[in-house]
């Protein structure tokens, strides 16, 4: 598992490879991913410290955790990438964040809509307002 988030840290630092880093007083476009991929190292390494330390992998561990869980969360960030531009940032996070808290993490619909619902509407209202980055409205287009 470590070996196919390592190969997936280097297929991020080769994809930007052709984006301009820094400029002088402001984030290139590069900046962001070239963030994400660091960090995605930095989880490897505490991944295979922990693993050092569990003798057998299994489907499931004590804590709760699961194959199952990760392989549906893998699931998840890929519909939401391909359902991005055609449902739309703002439906796509709301739609996806109930779905991930309910039925992956298990959480009740009050927690799920104390949490999920305004985490996306949050981070939809920052992105689109505070940093004026435009995301696509998708299904949100009809109201426009």
């Amino acid at each position: 598992m470590g070996l196919f988030w390592l190969g997936v840290a280097v297929l991020v630092f080769w994809g930007i490879g052709s984006l301009p880093p820094a400029e002088a007083g402001g984030l290139g476009p590069a900046s962001f991913p070239k963030l994400l991929a660091l960090s995605l190292l930095g989880l490897i390494v505490v991944y295979w410290f922990q693993s050092i330390k569990d003798a057998a992998i299994s489907l499931r561990n004590e804590a709760g955790g699961s194959v199952l869980k990760a392989a549906a969360l893998l699931a998840l960030a890929y519909a939401a990438a391909f359902l991005w531009e055609r449902a739309g940032a703002l439906p796509v996070l709301v739609v996806f964040s109930v779905i991930e808290l309910r039925w992956i993490e298990g959480f009740a619909w009050a927690k799920v809509m104390a949490v999920g619902m305004p985490l996306s509407i949050g981070m939809w209202l920052i992105f689109t307002q505070l940093l004026g980055v435009s995301l696509p409205l998708g299904l949100l287009m009809w109201f426009y």
